[in-house]
């Protein structure tokens, strides 16, 4: 659990140096709000030398509108934007490996 004050979860935390001590290589990112919080932190994540996958059915925004322009951009600059199915398949096959 993170306690965060900013619109990022890497921002302002160790998040970014437990992951890494952990020896994670990919953050699976869902919440509120797509165009801020969600989005802050994918952007992070991938500053931070992560592979951000955001859930596109997992995150949500206040209208409908900044919502799809989010994931539209994050997609086409920041992060792979994945179905949920997607994510929790990758995370099954990643921990048996």
């Amino acid at each position: 659990m993170v306690t965060k004050q900013y619109a990022s979860a890497f921002f302002g935390t160790s998040l970014a140096a437990s992951l890494t001590a952990w020896q994670v290589d990919t953050c699976v990112i869902c919440g509120l709000t797509t165009s801020g919080c969600v989005r802050a932190t994918a952007v992070d994540a991938l500053q931070h030398g992560f592979v951000p996958l955001v859930v596109g059915d997992a995150v949500g925004d206040r209208d409908p509108r900044p919502h799809q322009a989010s994931l539209f951009d994050l997609a086409a600059k920041y992060a792979e934007v994945v179905e949920e199915a997607w994510a929790c398949e990758y995370l099954s096959v990643r921990r048996s490996s």
